[in-house]
Protein backbone atom coordinates (compact mmCIF):
# COMPACT_ATOMS: atom_id res chain seq x y z
CA UNK A 1 0.00 0.00 0.00
CA UNK A 2 2.87 2.34 0.78
CA UNK A 3 4.38 1.70 -2.64
CA UNK A 4 1.02 2.35 -4.28
CA UNK A 5 0.58 5.64 -2.44
CA UNK A 6 4.04 6.80 -3.51
CA UNK A 7 3.37 5.81 -7.12
CA UNK A 8 0.04 7.61 -7.08
CA UNK A 9 1.04 10.83 -5.29
CA UNK A 10 4.81 10.95 -5.80
CA UNK A 11 5.10 11.95 -2.12
CA UNK A 12 7.14 10.09 0.49
CA UNK A 13 5.91 10.55 4.07
CA UNK A 14 8.23 10.52 7.05
CA UNK A 15 8.02 7.69 9.58
CA UNK A 16 6.80 10.15 12.17
CA UNK A 17 3.87 11.23 9.98
CA UNK A 18 2.96 7.63 9.18
CA UNK A 19 2.99 6.69 12.85
CA UNK A 20 0.72 9.61 13.74
CA UNK A 21 -1.78 8.58 11.09
CA UNK A 22 -1.62 4.96 12.20
CA UNK A 23 -2.30 5.84 15.84
CA UNK A 24 -5.16 8.19 14.88
CA UNK A 25 -6.83 5.53 12.68
CA UNK A 26 -6.50 2.83 15.33
CA UNK A 27 -7.98 5.11 17.98
CA UNK A 28 -10.86 6.05 15.72
CA UNK A 29 -11.77 2.46 14.87
CA UNK A 30 -11.63 1.39 18.51
CA UNK A 31 -14.92 3.23 18.89
CA UNK A 32 -17.74 0.81 17.80
CA UNK A 33 -20.00 3.71 16.86
CA UNK A 34 -17.35 5.19 14.56
CA UNK A 35 -16.68 1.80 13.01
CA UNK A 36 -20.41 1.28 12.36
CA UNK A 37 -20.82 4.81 10.98
CA UNK A 38 -17.97 4.34 8.48
CA UNK A 39 -19.31 0.93 7.47
CA UNK A 40 -22.81 2.32 6.85
CA UNK A 41 -21.43 5.21 4.82
CA UNK A 42 -19.49 2.83 2.58
CA UNK A 43 -22.52 0.54 2.12
CA UNK A 44 -24.76 3.49 1.25
CA UNK A 45 -22.20 4.86 -1.19
CA UNK A 46 -21.83 1.61 -3.10
CA UNK A 47 -25.59 0.98 -3.21
CA UNK A 48 -25.81 3.95 -5.58
CA UNK A 49 -25.11 2.77 -9.18
CA UNK A 50 -24.01 6.29 -10.16
CA UNK A 51 -21.46 6.37 -7.33
CA UNK A 52 -20.11 2.92 -8.29
CA UNK A 53 -19.71 4.11 -11.86
CA UNK A 54 -17.81 7.20 -10.69
CA UNK A 55 -15.48 5.03 -8.60
CA UNK A 56 -14.94 2.69 -11.53
CA UNK A 57 -14.22 5.56 -13.94
CA UNK A 58 -11.73 7.10 -11.50
CA UNK A 59 -9.93 3.78 -11.04
CA UNK A 60 -9.71 3.19 -14.80
CA UNK A 61 -8.39 6.72 -15.30
CA UNK A 62 -5.67 6.18 -12.70
CA UNK A 63 -4.70 2.85 -14.25
CA UNK A 64 -4.52 4.45 -17.69
CA UNK A 65 -2.43 7.38 -16.53
CA UNK A 66 -0.15 5.29 -14.30
CA UNK A 67 0.33 1.71 -15.62
CA UNK A 68 2.84 1.09 -12.83
CA UNK A 69 0.09 1.70 -10.25
CA UNK A 70 -2.08 -0.95 -11.92
CA UNK A 71 0.72 -3.50 -11.73
CA UNK A 72 1.33 -2.59 -8.10
CA UNK A 73 -2.39 -3.05 -7.30
CA UNK A 74 -2.42 -6.49 -8.91
CA UNK A 75 0.64 -7.53 -6.93
CA UNK A 76 -0.90 -6.30 -3.67
CA UNK A 77 -4.05 -8.37 -4.30
CA UNK A 78 -1.98 -11.44 -5.12
CA UNK A 79 -0.05 -11.05 -1.87
CA UNK A 80 -3.24 -10.57 0.16
CA UNK A 81 -4.85 -13.83 -0.97
CA UNK A 82 -1.62 -15.82 -1.09
CA UNK A 83 -2.09 -17.75 2.15
CA UNK A 84 -5.05 -19.85 3.43
CA UNK A 85 -5.13 -17.65 6.53
CA UNK A 86 -5.74 -14.53 4.43
CA UNK A 87 -8.39 -16.30 2.35
CA UNK A 88 -10.19 -17.43 5.50
CA UNK A 89 -10.00 -13.92 6.97
CA UNK A 90 -11.52 -12.38 3.84
CA UNK A 91 -14.24 -15.03 3.85
CA UNK A 92 -15.18 -14.27 7.46
CA UNK A 93 -15.25 -10.55 6.71
CA UNK A 94 -17.86 -10.85 3.95
CA UNK A 95 -19.99 -13.73 5.22
CA UNK A 96 -23.58 -13.53 6.43
CA UNK A 97 -24.80 -10.25 7.87
CA UNK A 98 -21.41 -8.63 7.17
CA UNK A 99 -22.09 -8.91 3.44
CA UNK A 100 -23.89 -6.00 1.78
CA UNK A 101 -26.04 -8.45 -0.20
CA UNK A 102 -27.24 -10.31 2.91
CA UNK A 103 -30.99 -10.94 2.71
CA UNK A 104 -31.60 -12.49 6.11
CA UNK A 105 -30.75 -16.02 4.99
CA UNK A 106 -33.21 -16.20 2.08
CA UNK A 107 -30.54 -17.75 -0.16
CA UNK A 108 -30.82 -20.90 1.95
CA UNK A 109 -34.57 -21.25 1.47
CA UNK A 110 -35.56 -24.33 -0.59
CA UNK A 111 -36.17 -24.24 -4.32
CA UNK A 112 -39.25 -25.70 -5.89
CA UNK A 113 -38.87 -29.54 -5.81
CA UNK A 114 -39.36 -29.62 -9.58
CA UNK A 115 -36.08 -27.71 -9.93
CA UNK A 116 -34.10 -30.93 -9.68
CA UNK A 117 -30.94 -32.34 -11.27
CA UNK A 118 -32.85 -33.74 -14.24
CA UNK A 119 -34.32 -30.32 -15.05
CA UNK A 120 -30.94 -28.62 -14.63
CA UNK A 121 -29.32 -31.09 -17.03
CA UNK A 122 -32.20 -30.49 -19.43
CA UNK A 123 -31.54 -26.74 -19.43
CA UNK A 124 -27.78 -27.22 -19.88
CA UNK A 125 -28.38 -29.66 -22.74
CA UNK A 126 -30.84 -27.29 -24.43
CA UNK A 127 -28.09 -24.65 -24.63
CA UNK A 128 -25.41 -27.19 -25.71
CA UNK A 129 -23.86 -27.17 -22.23
CA UNK A 130 -22.42 -23.68 -22.79
CA UNK A 131 -22.67 -20.49 -20.78
CA UNK A 132 -25.13 -18.26 -22.66
CA UNK A 133 -23.01 -15.18 -21.94
CA UNK A 134 -19.43 -16.19 -22.68
CA UNK A 135 -19.76 -19.65 -24.28
CA UNK A 136 -17.66 -21.42 -21.65
CA UNK A 137 -18.36 -25.15 -21.32
CA UNK A 138 -18.63 -27.23 -18.14
CA UNK A 139 -15.11 -28.52 -18.75
CA UNK A 140 -13.74 -25.02 -19.07
CA UNK A 141 -15.76 -24.01 -16.01
CA UNK A 142 -14.25 -27.00 -14.13
CA UNK A 143 -17.73 -27.71 -12.74
CA UNK A 144 -21.30 -28.09 -13.96
CA UNK A 145 -22.71 -24.83 -15.24
CA UNK A 146 -25.07 -23.07 -12.82
CA UNK A 147 -28.72 -22.94 -13.91
CA UNK A 148 -29.90 -19.39 -13.27
CA UNK A 149 -33.54 -18.33 -12.87
CA UNK A 150 -33.83 -15.29 -15.13
CA UNK A 151 -36.45 -13.66 -12.87
CA UNK A 152 -34.78 -14.86 -9.63
CA UNK A 153 -37.79 -16.70 -8.25
CA UNK A 154 -36.90 -19.90 -6.34
CA UNK A 155 -40.45 -21.25 -6.57
CA UNK A 156 -40.49 -21.03 -10.36
CA UNK A 157 -42.04 -24.28 -11.68
CA UNK A 158 -44.30 -24.30 -8.56
CA UNK A 159 -46.07 -21.00 -9.30
CA UNK A 160 -49.10 -21.83 -7.14
CA UNK A 161 -46.80 -21.65 -4.09
CA UNK A 162 -45.61 -18.11 -4.83
CA UNK A 163 -47.17 -15.93 -2.13
CA UNK A 164 -45.92 -12.45 -3.10
CA UNK A 165 -47.26 -12.49 -6.65
CA UNK A 166 -46.91 -8.77 -7.24
CA UNK A 167 -43.20 -8.86 -6.31
CA UNK A 168 -42.38 -11.32 -9.08
CA UNK A 169 -44.73 -9.44 -11.44
CA UNK A 170 -42.76 -6.26 -10.79
CA UNK A 171 -39.75 -7.96 -12.43
CA UNK A 172 -41.67 -9.01 -15.56
CA UNK A 173 -42.02 -6.89 -18.72
CA UNK A 174 -44.85 -4.36 -18.28
CA UNK A 175 -46.85 -5.83 -21.15
CA UNK A 176 -46.70 -9.30 -19.54
CA UNK A 177 -47.44 -8.60 -15.85
CA UNK A 178 -51.08 -8.96 -14.77
CA UNK A 179 -51.15 -7.13 -11.42
CA UNK A 180 -54.12 -7.87 -9.19
CA UNK A 181 -55.09 -11.21 -10.72
CA UNK A 182 -55.20 -14.16 -8.32
CA UNK A 183 -53.52 -16.57 -10.75
CA UNK A 184 -50.54 -16.26 -13.10
CA UNK A 185 -51.39 -16.26 -16.79
CA UNK A 186 -49.74 -18.81 -19.09
CA UNK A 187 -47.58 -16.03 -20.53
CA UNK A 188 -46.45 -14.96 -17.05
CA UNK A 189 -45.58 -18.57 -16.17
CA UNK A 190 -43.50 -18.90 -19.35
CA UNK A 191 -41.42 -15.89 -18.29
CA UNK A 192 -41.15 -16.91 -14.63
CA UNK A 193 -39.84 -20.34 -15.66
CA UNK A 194 -37.08 -18.95 -17.88
CA UNK A 195 -33.67 -20.43 -16.98
CA UNK A 196 -30.20 -20.24 -18.52
CA UNK A 197 -26.86 -21.98 -17.84
CA UNK A 198 -24.04 -19.72 -16.65
CA UNK A 199 -20.38 -20.27 -15.77
CA UNK A 200 -19.05 -19.21 -12.37
CA UNK A 201 -17.85 -15.82 -13.56
CA UNK A 202 -21.04 -14.86 -15.40
CA UNK A 203 -23.27 -16.21 -12.64
CA UNK A 204 -21.41 -13.99 -10.20
CA UNK A 205 -22.40 -10.94 -12.25
CA UNK A 206 -26.08 -11.48 -11.45
CA UNK A 207 -26.47 -8.95 -8.66
CA UNK A 208 -29.19 -9.26 -6.01
CA UNK A 209 -29.78 -5.54 -6.45
CA UNK A 210 -31.36 -6.28 -9.86
CA UNK A 211 -34.35 -7.80 -8.04
CA UNK A 212 -35.38 -4.27 -7.12
CA UNK A 213 -35.14 -3.03 -10.71
CA UNK A 214 -37.91 -3.15 -13.27
CA UNK A 215 -37.41 -5.34 -16.32
CA UNK A 216 -36.82 -2.27 -18.48
CA UNK A 217 -33.97 -1.11 -16.20
CA UNK A 218 -32.04 -4.39 -16.25
CA UNK A 219 -29.32 -5.46 -18.68
CA UNK A 220 -28.66 -9.17 -18.20
CA UNK A 221 -32.32 -10.09 -17.67
CA UNK A 222 -33.34 -8.41 -20.92
CA UNK A 223 -30.48 -10.18 -22.70
CA UNK A 224 -31.60 -13.60 -21.42
CA UNK A 225 -35.25 -12.97 -22.31
CA UNK A 226 -34.45 -11.77 -25.81
CA UNK A 227 -32.19 -14.78 -26.35
CA UNK A 228 -34.93 -17.21 -25.24
CA UNK A 229 -37.77 -15.45 -27.07
CA UNK A 230 -36.05 -14.54 -30.34
CA UNK A 231 -33.63 -17.42 -30.83
CA UNK A 232 -35.54 -20.23 -29.13
CA UNK A 233 -39.18 -19.23 -29.47
CA UNK A 234 -39.74 -18.88 -25.73
CA UNK A 235 -38.22 -22.25 -24.79
CA UNK A 236 -35.26 -22.87 -22.49
CA UNK A 237 -35.46 -26.65 -21.95
CA UNK A 238 -36.44 -29.70 -23.99
CA UNK A 239 -39.73 -31.56 -23.67
CA UNK A 240 -39.41 -35.06 -22.27
CA UNK A 241 -36.81 -36.14 -19.70
CA UNK A 242 -36.41 -33.56 -16.98
CA UNK A 243 -39.35 -31.51 -18.26
CA UNK A 244 -41.59 -29.62 -15.81
CA UNK A 245 -44.77 -31.59 -15.14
Amino acid sequence: KEQQRILLTGHVESEETKNKKRVANLKRYEDPKEHERTSNLNKKRFEDPAQREIQRANQLRIFEERPEFKESSIQVLKNIIKTPEHKAKIGRAITGEKNGCWKGGTSFLPYCPKFNNALKENVRSFFDDKCVMCGKTSEENKASLAVHHVFTEKMACCETKIEEMDIIRSRLPKNVARFGEDKFSEEEIMYIRMMVPLCRGCHGKQSKSSEKLSYEETVYRKFFVELIMIKHGGKCYNSGAGDIK
